[in-house]
């Protein structure tokens, strides 16, 4: 995160050792150790949601997705089912015309 060689904490522990004193130094480690580890697991918290409702959005989207192909396949299929049905009607029209004719 930081990129924070050996030579850098050691120079700030001998900071730390003389602003804070040897004696409250490991209460001081221990407390910036408690804080970290609980800032890290808020921002794993934190991107465990974010993932979450990305993904609950990629569902609806999904969702979406389907609903409009069933309707439109819904749709074509009405539509096969009229240019069938028209298709059945039509020889028998054409059928009752010729005959018209034919005895005329």
């Amino acid at each position: 995160m930081f990129d924070v060689g050996i030579w850098e904490v050691a120079l700030l522990l001998v900071i730390a050792m003389i602003v804070v004193g040897p004696d409250r130094l490991p209460k001081l480690a221990t407390t910036i150790g408690r804080w970290t580890g609980k800032v890290r697991r808020m921002a794993q918290t934190i991107q465990r949601d974010i993932d979450r409702q990305i993904a609950l959005e990629d569902q609806e989207q999904l969702k979406a997705s389907v609903d409009t192909m069933r309707k439109n396949i819904n749709q074509a299929g009405q539509m096969l089912k009229q240019d069938v049905m028209a298709e059945e009607t039509k020889p028998t029209l054409n059928e009752e015309t010729h005959g018209q004719t034919k005895e005329n």
